[in-house]
């Protein structure tokens, strides 16, 4: 029913019960209809006897209206809570309501909850049973909509005819709700108590203290006289005083200095909450403590600590029990001195440890019982070693007769090691140097559960959300009943109590808050299975590849999330747990925002049906937390569709197997759920290898060619790849030729470690090789690519030949890579051309009979007539000139001499005044050859010319028998001390082109070390031909001449010897050499008379260049004295001489080659003695 009626009918009698403890319940007095007869009852008598009582002399009552607090299953009347444990107890006064109700008469209940989950709707039932009437109650909040309730009655037993007796304006100016209240709610902040808690007790052990004791105190209260029922303010003469302003203080139990500052030891104090509280509906207490200030002593630990205890409701002890190491409740059984009156459980806060101990340093007995932790060498152990950080539990007051027996009485039940404490609680007491409350490390928030079966659950709140979460439990349902002889007293009061001795500590309590346990909320993530109790976890499977998961049942009805006594669930967490080493591809989705679960998220906020969640994930801690952004209470409806919505997922290629477990709790602020379990099993897939026999073309083919009586060629290019997404290693691989034609063969190489290899041709028209032997993918490509195939048939068949290879992972085949191998015949030789005239040899110049007279002097000195490098052997001799001052060229029509005066086929000036070669002269004077002057001339030193060899004529052009292997070209380099040099590599190949190049060995590494792109080479390492090109050696300053080798490899797979780089040595040259002018030549050179047939000319001296100024000129190439000129790169270049590339500092020379090869950015370069290798030192 709800609140649309806003007035009672007035033939309706209606009687409304108002319980005084709810908060401003007269608001809601006044807006009770006037035909009602109201009843208030007394907060201190039990509610229910006031109802029978008023009800006995009532009859034909229509409508029982109850207003007051409530939660799941319970109403609290008066000072009686009536709950589903207790109702049995009520059944005889409750059935006598029959009598004032009419057959038909309805009840309604206002109480927030009460009709909350199973439990709220059972009570609602019994009730209803008990009374026969038809009975309406609130599952949710009731009152105020700003606080999330309404005035819904949303539970019914049957048919409700009554409408709500509270008109509608009253209910929407309500700002309250009737929500069950804390037993006690003490901060002790202020400097005055709430009223409502004022029955403390206090004092420090002794057994008439005074005021001028140290006793505990509130530090925000000035006055040292405690209000009635409260806590004594701040010792007189303090300063300052109070300590703390008001709302910002604590109740502090032990001091480590008195009022004038002297240090304080072996302090004692406690305080006792004097009012009985029900023990029914179980407990939760929720408390800050602080530890710090302290002096340690030689063991390094500050002491003792504090104790929080509940004792039998019953007593009501004016002392706390023994102090010290019995922290306040435990006896001393060596001084005689009893445990706290009544007590039932003591759970001390230990920072000495003594609390879990047996037996003191002297051997003296103290306390029943101890940790095993405490144990020493003696034989049988004496429990006597303190357990410093520690949490321990010890039992209740045994009283056989009149007296406490303190042999058997607060006996040890539990010590938890600090070791394992929560993340972010790093021991008992905050940090040693912390010296305020307020210091970082110093509060602790403690949660404690005792539920109505005697459970005690222990946790550190490290999130300060109130409630226990996953990883904050220290003690989890710890059976204190079966400990304590299956005893539960009706009634509890509480306490606490704190020590110190030598070692000293400042003790303090704040934020203080006692609740009714109530139900927990319970999660069931496979509701299907209706055969297992609520909480049931959930299995699946993840195989990868798949889409993501739930993780939870994928029923529509489940999975659930309730609380049994009430709409108020404020969180659900969820703990990560079995995560391997597939962390960076694992994640959540969690209302359509993806969590990857290997980095910490900031909250995100997403929105399911109406509610707006705050979701976060902590990779530290591996948990999802998720609430609203005011942590108030989240609709049930909304939370379970968000649940079921989880899904996983792992992206990862090669994920690893195994379990990965989410643990799903929630809680209503005041209690835990159960804790529900969705275990993932991740399966992996096996991925195949895959292998890919030519990288340089698409696909994983790969295609060569041999040649006839050739050597073997590779199955695979050299940059052949195996891969495996899931594997590091392959088991087998298996080669098979499929189509083995006559003289077919393989050669198997060396194979590294771990590989073996067989060949098997028993089956006809195929060749089978098969690797095997674990071993990794680098290695079995070193292997596949390192098998040759030949065929030593003199006719070989030309069918092309096909290759299949497939490796194994041990799980898997690959794919199958196909090579082909093409068969070219050795070409047939065309027979050598006999050239028409077959040309001769150009005989040795003889001396003529008769004189040659010297050549008249020429204005220009010239060596010869248009120099030419190298004479061009052709079966035609050069055309031989006319008697007349321009030659005309005639043809000859053999190279034998002829009468007539011939001159050398390209004469070649000599170096030396040695008889100059030349045809067999005429009678007459040989004439002048015509002057070639040159600006810039470049004469090139021959040796004697010998005779010209017959020249081989060029054959008709027809396919290479063979691959005849390239060349690597031998290279000199003339190396400075500590300096870097550019090298270029290089090598030639008569049918093919250069492919690689391959390091054979590297200089010695106190030469320098040879570089490429500024990363040093390795042994072996093979080089593209830019790379070649590119590379760089750096000497060091001890270096003193060295070198390496290298060999080349053409495109058909052939490979050079090897050929060595030399690096000489060069001592620094002058940076900026003067060229030396050569010798001027005599311009008019007498001719002198030979006795001898050949005239003897006399030394023609070095031809004169005018060097350019050292600014204008462009290059230059310099040689040792005394074979010394200078050469300028014309631009454009001339007479052989190149500099196209203005990147190139190297000129490269050989013995054959007079073409040099430079830059224009080349200005200087030397070149010495016997070597080929010039290089640029400098820049002028």
């Amino acid at each position: 029913m709800s609140s649309n009626h806003n007035y009672i009918q007035d033939q309706v009698k209606t009687v409304v019960v108002i319980d005084s403890s709810v908060d401003n319940y007269e608001t809601l007095l006044q807006g009770v209809d006037p035909n009602a007869e109201v009843i208030i009852l007394d907060p201190n008598q039990d509610g229910i006897a006031q109802i029978s009582s008023i009800l006995s002399t009532q009859k034909d009552i229509d409508a029982l209206h109850i207003i007051s607090h409530g939660e799941s299953g319970s109403l609290q009347l008066g000072t009686t809570v009536i709950n589903a444990n207790n109702l049995d107890q009520y059944s005889t006064q409750l059935s006598q309501w029959q009598a004032s109700l009419t057959e038909n008469a309805d009840i309604l209940l206002y109480g927030c909850n009460v009709a909350s989950g199973s439990l709220g709707q059972s009570f609602v039932t019994n009730l209803s049973q008990l009374t026969q009437a038809d009975i309406a109650a609130s599952e949710n909040l009731t009152g105020a909509t700003q606080l999330g309730g309404d005035w819904n009655l949303e539970y019914a037993t049957g048919k409700i005819d009554t409408r709500l007796a509270i008109q509608t304006p009253t209910l929407l100016n309500y700002e309250g709700v009737l929500l069950t209240p804390a037993l006690v709610d003490e901060s002790f902040k202020n400097s005055t108590l709430d009223t409502a808690t004022l029955n403390w007790l206090y004092g420090n052990g002794l057994a008439n203290p005074t005021p001028s004791d140290n006793l505990p105190f509130l530090t925000a209260r000035t006055d040292r006289t405690a209000q009635t029922g409260g806590i004594p303010g701040v010792p007189t003469g303090t300063n300052p005083t109070p300590i703390d302003s008001d709302g910002t203080g604590a109740l502090r139990l032990t001091s480590v200095k008195n009022a004038s500052g002297t240090s304080l030891t072996n302090q004692s104090g406690f305080v006792i909450y004097n009012t009985p509280i029900s023990s029914t509906s179980g407990l939760t207490i929720l408390f800050d403590y602080y530890s710090y200030g302290g002096t340690a002593d030689a063991t390094t630990n500050k002491g003792d600590g504090l104790s929080f205890f509940l004792i039998d409701g019953s007593k009501s002890p004016i002392k706390a029990g023994a102090f010290g190491g019995s922290l306040g409740y435990a006896q001393n059984r060596n001084s005689g001195t009893d445990g706290i009156a009544g007590g039932y459980v003591g759970i001390g806060f230990d920072e000495y440890g003594n609390f879990a101990t047996e037996v003191n340093s002297s051997n003296n007995t103290i306390r029943v019982g101890g940790s095993p932790l405490t144990g020493d060498t003696s034989i049988p152990k004496k429990l006597k070693l303190p357990v410093p950080d520690s949490i321990t539990i010890r039992g209740k007051e045994i009283v056989p007769v009149a007296t406490q027996d303190r042999t058997t009485s607060y006996p040890w039940i539990a010590t938890y090691n600090t070791n394992t404490l929560p993340t972010g609680v790093n021991g008992i007491d905050g940090p040693s140097t912390a010296t305020n409350r307020t210091d970082t490390g110093v509060e602790r928030k403690v949660g404690i559960q005792l539920s109505t079966n005697g459970l005690l659950s222990l946790f550190f709140d490290t999130n300060s959300n109130g409630v226990g979460d996953a990883g904050e439990y220290v003690f989890q349902n710890l059976d204190i009943k079966a400990a304590n002889g299956n005893i539960v007293p009706a009634n509890f009061k509480f306490g606490f109590a704190a020590s110190t001795g030598g070692a000293t500590n400042i003790h303090e309590i704040a934020n203080l808050k006692v609740l009714t346990l109530g139900s927990p909320p319970v999660v069931d993530l496979d509701y299907a299975n209706i055969t297992v109790p609520a909480g049931y976890d959930y299995n699946t499977t993840f195989t990868e590849g798949d889409s993501p998961i739930l993780i939870a049942s994928s029923d529509n009805i489940v999975p659930t999330v309730s609380d049994p006594d009430g709409d108020d669930i404020i969180s659900l967490t969820l703990g990560i747990s079995g995560i391997l080493s597939d962390l960076d591809s694992e994640s959540l989705t969690i209302g359509g925002q993806l969590f990857p679960l290997n980095v910490t998220s900031i909250p995100v906020t997403v929105t399911v049906g109406s509610t707006e969640f705050t979701v976060k994930y902590d990779n530290t801690t591996k948990q999802v937390t998720i609430n609203k952004p005011d942590n108030s209470n989240i609709l049930t409806a909304d939370l379970q569709s968000l649940l079921q919505g989880i899904t996983y997922n792992n992206d990862s290629q090669n994920p690893t197997a195994g379990p990965r477990t989410i643990s799903v709790i929630a809680n209503d602020g005041v209690n835990v759920s159960n804790t529900a379990v969705s275990t993932i099993t991740v399966v992996p897939v096996n991925n195949p290898p895959i292998i890919d026999l030519d990288g340089t073309t698409t696909g994983s083919n790969y295609s060569t060619t041999y040649t006839e009586n050739s050597t073997g060629i590779a199955i695979a290019n050299t940059d052949i790849s195996i891969t495996d997404l899931d594997d590091t290693n392959i088991e087998t691989a298996v080669i098979t030729l499929t189509n083995k034609q006559i003289g077919d063969n393989f050669t198997l190489p060396p194979f590294p470690n771990g590989i073996s290899g067989s060949i098997d041709s028993s089956v006809p028209g195929k060749i089978t090789i098969t690797l095997s032997g674990p071993s990794s993918l680098s290695n079995y490509q070193t292997a596949i690519k390192g098998i040759q195939f030949s065929n030593n048939s003199d006719n070989p068949d030309l069918t092309p030949r096909t290759i299949e290879v497939v490796v194994n992972d041990g799980d898997n085949n690959s794919n199958t890579a196909q090579t082909t191998i093409n068969i070219v015949p050795s070409p047939t030789p065309t027979p050598t051309p006999t050239p028409s005239p077959t040309p001769t040899p150009t005989p040795s110049p003889t001396p003529t009979p008769s004189p040659t007279p010297t050549p008249s002097p020429t204005p220009t000195p010239t060596p010869t007539p248009t120099p030419t490098p190298t004479p061009t052997p052709t079966p035609t001799p050069t055309p031989t000139p006319t008697p007349t001052p321009t030659p005309t060229p005639t043809p000859t029509p053999s190279p034998t001499p002829t009468p007539s005066p011939t001159p050398t086929p390209s004469p070649t000036p000599t170096p030396s005044p040695s008889p100059t070669p030349s045809p067999s002269p005429s009678p007459s004077p040989t004439p002048t050859p015509s002057p070639t002057p040159s600006p810039t001339p470049t004469p090139v030193p021959t040796p004697v010319p010998t005779p010209v060899p017959t020249p081989v004529p060029t054959p008709v052009p027809t396919p290479a028998p063979e691959n005849i292997p390239p060349v690597a070209n031998n290279l000199n380099a003339a190396v400075l001390a500590n300096s870097k040099i550019p090298l270029s590599l290089s090598g030639s190949d008569s049918d093919g082109t250069i492919a690689s190049f391959t390091i054979a060995s590297l200089p010695d590494i106190a030469d320098g070390v040879l570089l490429l792109n500024g990363k040093p080479v390795t042994a072996n390492q093979v080089l593209t031909p830019e790379e070649a090109s590119q590379l760089q050696f750096q000497s060091t300053g001890d270096f003193d001449g060295g070198g390496f080798s290298y060999t080349v490899t053409d495109d058909k797979g052939a490979t050079s010897t090897g050929t060595t780089v030399n690096l000489n040595f060069q001592p620094i040259p002058n940076p900026t050499p003067e060229p030396i002018p050569s010798p001027t030549p005599n311009p008019t050179p007498e001719p002198i008379p030979s006795p001898n047939p050949t005239p003897t000319p006399e030394p023609t001296a070095a031809p004169t260049s005018t060097p350019l100024p050292r600014q204008n000129r462009e290059c230059g190439i310099c040689l040792p004295a005394p074979k010394l000129l200078e050469v300028v790169f014309p631009e454009p270049p001339v007479l052989g001489l190149i500099s196209p590339n203005p990147t190139s500092n190297i000129l490269n020379s050989t013995e054959n080659n007079d073409t040099l090869t430079g830059t224009v950015l080349n200005q200087s370069i030397f070149a010495f003695g016997g070597d080929d290798w010039i290089t640029r030192l400098y820049r002028e």
